[in-house]
This record gives C-alpha cells, structure tokens and sequence, in this order.
C-alpha cells in the first residue's frame, strides 16, 4: 500500500517499521555525500578535453591525453539500458568521498595493502565463472596494483610469487584456459605465477577436506610445495 506512510515504529505495526528503516536509509542518501539531492551531479568536476566524435576519424581536438574525454555516441545506451540523450556526463567522481554504511575500516583497500607489503608469497582464491574470474577479483588487484600515493604501478605485487586456487561446479573442462588468462593477468601486475593451480570440481570439493584424507593431504601438500619454492 503505496498510501501508508505512518512511521509510528513504537506502535509495532510492521508496515510503520518499514516506513521508519526506508526513511532511514533515504534521509542517510541525502547527507552521504553522494550529491543524490541533485540527482548525483558533480559538485567539482568539470572534463577539459572536448567530446571525441566517434563518426569521425582521429582526435585532434584533445587537450590534455591524461584526462577523461566524453564520447558523442550516437544512440548511446547507459549500464542500465536507458538511453542518453546528448553528451554522456562524467558520473560519480566524489564517489570516493561517499560515507560506506556496511563497509569497515579493515575493509579499505590501504588495509589489505598493508598485509601484502611485508609479504613474498599470494595465495588467491576464486571460482572460474563462465570461463574466467570474477570481475571483482580484478577490480581489487587494479586497485592494489595503484594503492600508493605516487601511484607507481605494481610497486606492490613486483617481484611476488601468487598461486591459484580455483573452484567450478562441474568438471573444470574449462579451468585451464582461465588459469591462463588470469595468469597473463597476474603476470602483467609484477607477480611470478606459480606454474600449477589447485582445482576443486564436482568430484573434488572443498567440503572433501573435512572428510577425505588422502584429499586434505594432497591440497595441503599443494600449499605447502607452493611455500617452498
């Protein structure tokens, strides 16, 4: 019912408890620097570079190469499936600037950097999805590859040795050719890819570590070799 609007939680009618909890979140959205209230404009960003006309061949209007330069598309259709009208804008630069409300301090990208300075060895753990590796597992690694302040790239991962662990719900018919494109990946940021990869399947699955033996020591022995080398 779109028409009740009552936010007496006290009263402890759920539908009062769930407008209470909605206003919440809305009225948190206006002051968590998201700029929402203006439909997320930029407060402060303006782009240099004139709109690169992708009808035409070359770009000899840009002003400066090390800046974000909008697109004329014709019949431009965002993330969403809406389409845009006109120049597609810049969204969300102070984006980093948005107060988290279920992220952590040790959840910080710098956190996770901080771990990884003092150590030589990466272990990482991902399942192969549809032929590759979760899209977010290379956003974290971009984000590492540039955590420090003068942004010099792979200053964290150069000269590391990292081995894969990889999951699939079927056989893994596939998991090779992921563990290779990964690993080109890996490759480029700076680390030394351990050549073999531990693969868990259908028939070999995590929960076996708890119950098969000779699965835990063959898994551990895998760890373990990694560590020595």
């Amino acid at each position: 019912n779109t028409q009740y609007d009552k936010l007496d939680y006290f009263s402890g009618d759920p539908k009062s408890i769930g407008n209470y909890l909605s206003q919440l979140y809305i009225d948190y959205g206006f002051i968590d620097n998201s700029n929402e209230i203006n439909d997320y404009s930029s407060n402060y960003y303006t782009p240099i570079n004139p709109p690169l006309d992708l009808s035409v061949s070359g770009n000899s209007d840009m002003i400066d190469p090390n800046r974000w330069q909008p697109l004329k598309v014709l019949n431009f259709i965002d993330q969403s499936g809406n389409s845009i009208e006109g120049i597609p804008e810049f969204i969300s630069p102070e984006w980093g600037n948005v107060l988290p409300f279920s992220l952590k301090d040790e959840d910080l990208v710098i956190k996770v950097r901080d771990d990884l300075i003092e150590t030589s060895k990466i272990i990482i753990f991902s399942p192969v999805f549809n032929g590759g590796y979760v899209s977010h597992l290379k956003n974290i690694l971009d984000w590492l590859s540039i955590s420090f302040d003068n942004y010099s790239y792979n200053e964290l991962f150069k000269d590391k040795d990292v081995a894969i662990i990889s999951s699939v719900d079927g056989k893994g018919n596939n998991a090779k050719n992921a563990f290779d494109l990964l690993g080109a990946q890996l490759s480029n940021y700076g680390l030394n890819v351990y050549e073999n990869f531990y693969l868990f399947n259908e028939e070999d699955k995590v929960d076996d570590l708890l119950t098969n033996d000779s699965k835990s020591i063959d898994f551990f022995s895998y760890i373990e070799l990694f560590l020595r080398s």
